[in-house]
């Protein structure tokens, strides 16, 4: 059997309802279009009305379009591109950056600092202040006051250089921020 035909109504309130969940205006036309030729495909007319079918049918198709959004912006962020020229140069300049701001810190400073890091890098609660302390020498509230003392001398480091923490990252004062 043929389902009726919606009314222009019925498939602009659609569109409608599609867009307002965020999708651009051509997108939301191509997912009531392909809504519509599903529901006409599968629609059994004993378990209720078209419209209400379709309507069920491009909710589905409004959050599978969505998720395939979030796949590819989830694949593209992995995908490694071959640096430029000037990303290497950029990325060159960035690790003489840190290595002056490692070298201008002192022996001690240096090794707190290696422990802050081994504690940011594996992430709150994995490793307690106690223990990054314990393997540099300090109770856990003296590696705390270590890491305060530590940022604000990096913090000086850096307004003495004339660098921000961005200039650290990317090597650059003037990075495009536009993407």
């Amino acid at each position: 059997m043929t389902p009726p035909r919606p009314t222009r109504a019925f498939l602009a309130s659609q569109i409608r309802w599609a867009r307002g969940r965020g999708l651009p205006a051509q997108e939301a036309e191509d997912v009531v279009f392909e809504a519509y030729q599903t529901a006409s495909a599968t629609f059994d007319p004993q378990r209720g009305s078209f419209e209400a079918y379709m309507q069920a049918v491009v909710r589905n198709a409004t959050a599978y379009w969505w998720r395939n959004q979030g796949r590819a912006a989830r694949a593209s962020s992995h995908l490694r591109l071959v640096p430029t020229a000037a990303d290497s140069a950029r990325l060159e300049r960035a690790a003489e950056k840190q290595q002056a701001v490692l070298e201008a810190l002192s022996d001690d400073e240096r090794a707190i600092f290696a422990a802050w890091a081994l504690q940011k890098h594996l992430g709150k609660g994995q490793v307690s202040a106690a223990d990054v302390g314990a393997s540099i020498g300090l109770e856990p509230t003296a590696f705390e006051n270590a890491k305060r003392r530590l940022r604000a001398r990096l913090h000086a480091l850096l307004d003495r250089f004339g660098w921000s923490v961005r200039d650290l990252i990317h090597g650059d004062d003037d990075v495009d921020q536009t993407g």
